[in-house]
């Protein structure tokens, strides 16, 4: 349970998703799962992104854990 929640971030942060694409992570957060699910928000900045945000988030998407991704604001 917790431990696929670990391995699907582990893999947001160092697979081919943000560090590939140059993001540089601010925040992490995690809520506390329920029924096997918990939310996670990741917060990262774009300013010297490698390619389009668009892309980064298509292969966040692909990654076995992950079930939603979407944007909560932009500055």
């Amino acid at each position: 349970m917790c431990a696929q929640l670990g391995k699907a971030v582990r893999e947001i942060l160092t697979g081919d998703s943000v560090a590939d694409h140059n993001g540089s992570i601010l925040t992490i957060n995690q809520d506390i799962p329920l029924q096997g699910i918990a939310n996670c928000t990741i917060s990262f900045e774009t300013k010297n992104l490698i390619g389009s945000l668009e892309g980064l988030l298509d292969s966040i998407r692909t990654i076995q854990g992950v079930i939603k991704v979407d944007i909560l604001g932009q500055a």
